[in-house]
């Protein structure tokens, strides 16, 4: 029973919604804002980006991945079942991306 338990909560973390997002400057020349929150928490560690999709801005949680091209800004992320553990990939110009301080949540 224990072990069924187990194997049908991985199968139920590993499930995954994957969404893609046309992106816009938040500001001139700005696609993204990038930093980190650290904690004595392991579940408190974790990045956030800041994105403006569709005219609206988007704070989100997990691991991020940043790459530089030269084609139209965009972002994927695979929103899974377990809190800031989505992905988050951010597909941005060389140079819009503002890099913040890390924050320490203090838990």
């Amino acid at each position: 029973m224990f072990i069924a338990a187990i194997g049908c909560l991985i199968h139920y973390g590993n499930q995954y919604t994957e969404y893609e997002y046309q992106l816009h400057e938040m500001n001139e020349g700005v696609y993204a804002i990038y930093y980190t929150t650290h904690s004595r928490v392991p579940a408190h560690n974790y990045e956030v980006v800041t994105l403006c999709c569709n005219g609206n801005v988007y704070t989100l949680k997990g691991d991020v991945y940043i790459s530089f091209t030269n084609s139209k800004p965009y972002a994927k992320v695979k929103n899974y079942n377990t809190v800031n553990a989505d992905d988050i990939y951010v597909y941005v110009p060389q140079g819009t991306v503002v890099y913040q301080p890390s924050v320490d949540i203090g838990k």
